[in-house]
């Protein structure tokens, strides 16, 4: 893919799941003409017709459940069926694919903006001057919700720390920006509770969020996998854990950004962003799948804070590290599914 000046840029892979068939591709494919589309099935998509898809739109490859079975990676098994967490195949047939950047997508979203790809590609690739959500005090967290209208909670935020989000705003220059977390209107991706009660259409939000924030890496937030792109280097840290429910991809954002901080890489929220249609959700369903991270969410984070990284070493190495010790209170398949994922890591990223 080339930047908007023309000049030479990162390979860029556009990372999504899917039951249905995806029609949405073909707007992102006039707005990434250049970008590789990596679809992952799973036992309810409807195959034949997202293959035709995936053909007519070109530089894309549709997985279904016997082309991943054929891949052989040592986490597929572990991951299951008919669950989002097959998204992680699709990461690493990206990273095998040598994508230097990855953007991760739900198929009810519809980009806003006919410079979607180029902003991500913008973001992770030039230093970011600009304002900045910092530190102040020992225990910080920023819910990027405060910032719409109407207000709304991030699904995984901690509850315990809804009103002491941090709304510190000073400058930066010249930071790098580790992973992009565009936004979405329509009907947002909030804490089920808050959907149930509220259920919120949200149109609006802050100029601050248009003009694009980075949180200062000492500062706890969460993102999620349906409007993202990171680099290629944090792959590793991006599994989207089994067990937790819909907290798949919180927990990644979590790991990830302890990684980050070793690094001194941002998390950014604004531009660019999307549209939810929201496909149907069986809300009582939903509640039950975030129960488990509504109790340990700040326990998961108060360890990953908690853990020594040896510096000077891979995110590969230091996630060896991280998912042989993982505490009780994280459900077994973690540690396993995170050891195999890894193991497929190191093997897709010595292929490039």
């Amino acid at each position: 893919m080339t930047g908007p000046t023309g000049s030479q840029a990162d390979k860029i892979a556009l990372v999504t799941t899917t039951i249905n068939v995806p029609h949405v591709l073909r707007l992102y494919r006039k707005y990434g003409p250049e970008v590789q589309f990596f679809v992952i099935g799973d036992r309810k998509t409807p195959h034949a017709e997202v293959d035709d898809l995936c053909r007519s739109l070109g530089l894309a490859t549709y997985y279904s459940p016997e082309l991943q079975q054929e891949l052989d990676y040592a986490c597929s098994d572990l991951i299951g069926w008919n669950t989002i967490q097959r998204r992680n195949i699709g990461f690493l047939e990206a990273l095998k694919w040598g994508a230097d950047v990855i953007v991760t997508v739900d198929d009810d979203n519809i980009p806003m903006d006919r410079a979607y790809l180029y902003r991500f590609w913008g973001l992770l690739n030039k230093p970011f001057s600009g304002l900045s959500v910092t530190r102040t005090s020992n225990d910080n967290w920023f819910d990027v919700g405060i910032y719409f209208d109407p207000p709304i909670t991030h699904r995984g935020f901690p509850i315990d720390r809804c009103y002491e989000a941090v709304q510190r705003i000073e400058h930066v220059v010249d930071v790098q920006i580790g992973v992009a977390a565009g936004l979405w209107f329509g009907s947002p991706d909030i804490h089920v509770v808050d959907r149930i009660s509220q259920d919120p259409q949200v149109h609006r939000c802050s100029q601050l969020l248009h003009a694009g924030l980075v949180v200062d890496p000492r500062v706890s937030t969460v993102f999620n996998s349906q409007n993202t792109a990171f680099r290629r280097e944090l792959t590793p840290a991006m599994m989207m854990w089994s067990g937790v429910g819909r907290y798949d991809d919180i927990c990644a954002s979590l790991v990830s950004q302890r990684l980050m901080r070793e690094r001194n890489l941002h998390v950014h929220f604004g531009q660019p962003f999307v549209y939810q249609q929201r496909n149907a959700h069986d809300w009582m369903k939903d509640l039950h799948d975030e129960l488990w991270g509504m109790t340990y969410i700040l326990d998961l984070a108060e360890y990953l804070d908690g853990q020594y990284l040896v510096q000077d070493t891979t995110v590969l190495d230091q996630m060896h590290n991280l998912y042989t010790f993982l505490p009780s209170f994280v459900p077994s398949i973690v540690k396993e599914c995170g050891q195999a994922w890894l193991e497929d890591c190191e093997k897709v990223m010595g292929c490039t």
